[in-house]
């Protein structure tokens, strides 16, 4: 379909391309370059391999690539996908202050687990990488710390709504304020 991203593939390398026509009748593609499609070559001879009858194409569809983030307390999202800088971000909900990940992967760490096993093996705050450290990642854990609007007035001159640094099992939350807080989360 126009707009799916398709990889050419053969012994002697790979392409990522994004068709921009589809011929009706024998079913023939177009890569054409141009804005929608900055990564397509001019011409189809200035692929990096020569392409022939029978070779692979895989298509990959429309992926999307979601950045998620938090700016001035509020969680955002960010669509991007081969593109520099991506799409504005937009403003999911308010009052998220932090938010964390962990990364499970299949490394064969700690001693006694066997790496490519198809198991977690380890949690981890560390992002990947490179390619093959993303490939040992099967799963992600996601923390995120809310918090209440609403300001409580400090008791004595010290703020007293939250004390100590709220955790989960990847480790602790960042206040941004501080501790202790005037904030609940």
């Amino acid at each position: 379909a126009v707009n799916d991203l398709i990889v050419l593939a053969n012994a002697s390398g790979c392409t990522l391309a994004k068709i921009t026509q589809v011929q009706p009748g024998p079913s023939k593609i177009q890569m054409n370059p141009g804005v929608s499609a900055p990564y397509n070559p001019p011409a189809w001879g200035s692929f990096p391999t020569t392409y022939s009858s029978n070779d692979t194409i895989v298509d990959l569809g429309n992926p999307k690539v979601r950045v998620y983030s938090v700016s001035n307390n509020t969680l955002q999202v960010q669509d991007s996908l081969l593109q520099a800088g991506g799409a504005a971000p937009v403003d999911l909900v308010d009052g998220i202050v932090d938010l964390r990940a962990q990364y499970g992967k299949d490394d064969g760490v700690p001693a006694g687990t066997t790496a490519g096993d198809g198991i977690v093996d380890e949690y981890s705050n560390t992002q990947p990488s490179s390619s093959a450290q993303w490939l040992q990642v099967l799963s992600v854990r996601i923390g995120i710390l809310a918090r209440v609007g609403n300001y409580e007035k400090p008791v004595g001159g010290t703020c007293a709504a939250t004390t100590t640094a709220p955790t989960w099992s990847g480790g602790n939350f960042t206040v941004p304020e501080g501790l202790p807080s005037c904030y609940r989360s």
